[in-house]
């Protein structure tokens, strides 16, 4: 499995204390087949994350059996994940169908 990824500078400052970066992982097939809409959702939540907007604004639920990961919703098909690491954010964006699959490799 190929990921594109795409890095952002965190620019928050309450953010840039505690993380240095910011991280999108896409599965390269799932992006190829995403229409133009999804991708920019999901473009645009990873963007407001970085700048600073908190995840329940922009839809995110935090993940009962794993506090450290918050799920958004995009579309119907697609679930973006975050996982909030010591020195980074990092997102995935995944099928709904299997989502609960991506819990075990954060």
């Amino acid at each position: 499995m190929q990921n594109i990824v795409f890095k952002y500078q965190l620019r928050s400052p309450e953010l840039t204390s505690s993380n240095s970066d910011c991280i999108c992982l896409v599965d390269k097939k799932i992006w190829r087949d995403l229409p133009n809409s999804t991708r920019q959702k999901t473009l645009s939540v990873v963007n407001s994350i970085a700048d600073g907007t908190p995840f329940t604004v922009l839809g995110g639920k935090n993940i009962k059996s794993n506090p450290s990961l918050i799920r958004f919703r995009i579309g119907r098909s697609f679930r973006l994940i975050l996982s909030k690491g010591n020195k980074r954010l990092t997102f995935k964006l995944c099928r709904r169908q299997g989502y609960e699959q991506q819990f075990k490799h954060f």
